[in-house]
């Protein structure tokens, strides 16, 4: 089983909250927004309840989304967390939004991504 979640790291706990904030809370807006949309369109079942999960996206506070939806942190802060979704979920693997949002700056990505696969990576070899 893979889990697909936002995924940033940074040298710090601070830079890796404090930089794709913007971006990640633009994305849940942005994705609220189709939902709720899409809650009007024909065929949309109710049970699916559309609008009330877009509704949630759309007011999710930065705060709330670090602890439920994000793995954001320092290489050690993101390992630790991975660790724990792998036992608690027995997943086999994550795939990685490095740029949920699209709004984090090209040289931000870049340099998650190489602390991800340089310095998080090894501890599940």
């Amino acid at each position: 089983m893979f889990l697909r979640a936002p995924v940033y790291v940074a040298d710090t706990d601070k830079e890796a909250m404090e930089e794709p904030e913007e971006s990640i809370m633009y994305f849940y807006r942005y994705l609220g927004e189709r939902l709720e949309d899409s809650a009007t369109r024909a065929g949309v079942r109710q049970v699916e309840d559309r609008a009330a999960r877009g509704r949630r996206l759309q007011e999710i506070s930065y705060e709330d989304a670090l602890r439920e939806k994000l793995i954001v942190g320092s290489p050690g802060r993101v390992a630790d967390r991975l660790m724990e979704l792998k036992e608690n979920l027995g997943l086999d693997g994550i795939l990685a939004e490095m740029n949920c949002g699209t709004k984090i700056p090209h040289e931000h990505v870049m340099k998650s991504l190489r602390l991800l696969c340089e310095e998080v990576k090894p501890k599940f070899n």
